[in-house]
């Protein structure tokens, strides 16, 4: 039986949002989704205007709620050029 690999985007793009609430998901899954390395999501965490979601802890790990990593995308779309393009810019991606 052949197995069908589905993209995190594509899963974030049709689970519906009562279910995606529920989801936590790994520091990898957050960089897939949203296109950014992990020194650009823990640098937008630190904006002052438009913080990205802060992990939860659990012990030593830490875990995003999917449902805040979608309402911080969907409030990007309401923002207009301008005020995207006053965020800071991503670093580059690194190879982890």
């Amino acid at each position: 039986m052949e197995q069908t690999m589905i993209s995190v985007t594509e899963i974030a793009r049709t689970t519906p949002p009562e279910i995606a609430s529920t989801r936590l998901l790994r520091l990898r899954e957050v960089c897939r989704m949203v296109g950014f390395g992990k020194s650009t999501i823990y640098k937008y965490m630190n904006d002052s205007l438009r913080p990205f979601p802060k992990p939860l802890k659990i012990g030593v790990s830490s875990r995003w709620a999917e449902a805040d990593i979608f309402s911080w995308v969907e409030m990007l779309r309401t923002l207009d050029e301008d005020e995207r393009r006053a965020m800071p810019p991503p670093l580059p991606k690194s190879r982890d």
